[in-house]
C-alpha cells in the first residue's frame, strides 16, 4: 500500500484527523477551503468581530443554518451554512484521497507543519 492509500485509510478511520489535516493545509495555502468545517461551539469566536446585521445577512443568504447542527462553514460568498456531523463526515470521506494527496505534495515545504504523529510516520518512510 502506498503513502496516499495509507493516509487516506487513516482519514477513513478517523474523520476528525481529516478535518485537522484540512485546517493545517488551509492555514498553509488555503487550497482546501471548501472542506473547512468549523465546530458550532466556535461560532462566537469566528463571528465576534462581525456586525450582528451582517451575521443575520450571512445566515439569510446562506444555504441553510441550524444552530443545533454540529458544524458550520462559510461558503464561497462568505455566507453561513450549518452541517450535521454525518454530512461533514461524508464530505471528508469523499475527499480523503484529495486530502492525502495534498498532504504528500506539501510535505517538506517550508512552514508546512503537521502535528499528527501517524501521518508523519508514513510521510517519513522511504
Amino acid at each position: 500500500m502506498n503513502k496516499l492509500e495509507r493516509i487516506a485509510n487513516l482519514i477513513e478511520r478517523d474523520y476528525i484527523l481529516g478535518l485537522s489535516l484540512v485546517r493545517t493545509i488551509n492555514s498553509y495555502d488555503g487550497s482546501l477551503e471548501y472542506l473547512e468545517f468549523l465546530e458550532m461551539d466556535e461560532f462566537d469566536s469566528y463571528t465576534e468581530y462581525i456586525d450582528h446585521y451582517e451575521i443575520a445577512k450571512k445566515i439569510f443568504y446562506g444555504k441553510g443554518f441550524n444552530p443545533r447542527d454540529t458544524f458550520f462553514k462559510f461558503d464561497g460568498y462568505e455566507n453561513l451554512e450549518s452541517m450535521s456531523e454525518w454530512k461533514v463526515k461524508k464530505e471528508i470521506m469523499d475527499s480523503k484521497e484529495e486530502i492525502a494527496k495534498r498532504v504528500i505534495e506539501l510535505w517538506g515545504e517550508r512552514y508546512f507543519d503537521i502535528c499528527e504523529d501517524d501521518v508523519i510516520e508514513i510521510l517519513e518512510e522511504n
